[in-house]
């Protein structure tokens, strides 16, 4: 009976210990309001702040041929879709260490103009998004946007400054040799 019980804690303590560095070797990120050149290739980054409520509006999309650097600019606004002079709500966008797939996940979001098929029609020029996916639930308030990526990226994440217009989110990918 001792033997069995010596071998449960045995399993429990390393169980435990495998488990908690594994949560240490996800890198986290805070979100800044400037482009600093920082790419990263896998972790989390978040960012944003807690209010009442957000809406998707719209998704903007660039790319510069000559640095290689695709640019999209989530917007958002308040719960009626009016402009928001604010930072965007909570999100959390998770780099896949394979480097190919990020998934941006939002909190707070009470509505959307933006759907699946309207973000598959702006992206379709990507040179590094093969697919994307979009999930809204309404109940949660969480509004996830997966992209699949046609090679290895680096993600840079920032809030674009609130002075003129607020509640927006860049993202800017650029492939990254391995």
């Amino acid at each position: 009976m001792i033997y069995r019980i010596a071998q449960f804690f045995v399993l429990y303590i390393g169980l435990f210990v495998l488990s908690s560095q594994a949560l240490a070797a996800i890198p986290r990120f805070q979100a800044g309001e400037h482009k600093k050149g920082e790419y990263i290739r896998n972790g989390v980054i978040q960012g944003g702040e807690a209010r009442k409520a957000f809406s998707f509006q719209d998704l903007r999309w660039a790319y510069g041929a000559k640095k290689g650097i695709e640019r999209l600019i989530f917007e958002f606004g308040d719960e009626r879709g009016q402009s928001i002079n604010t930072r965007p709500g909570f999100f959390q966008v998770n780099v896949n260490p394979s480097g190919k797939e990020v998934l941006i996940e939002f909190t707070q979001i009470v509505g959307s103009r933006i759907d699946q098929k309207t973000l598959m029609k702006k992206l379709k020029s990507s040179p590094h998004i093969k697919r994307v996916k979009m999930t809204y639930d309404p109940e949660d308030r969480g509004l996830s946007v997966k992209l699949l990526l046609k090679n290895h990226v680096g993600v840079e994440v920032f809030e674009l400054p609130a002075k003129a217009k607020g509640g927006r989110l860049a993202l800017d990918i650029k492939r990254v040799k391995i």
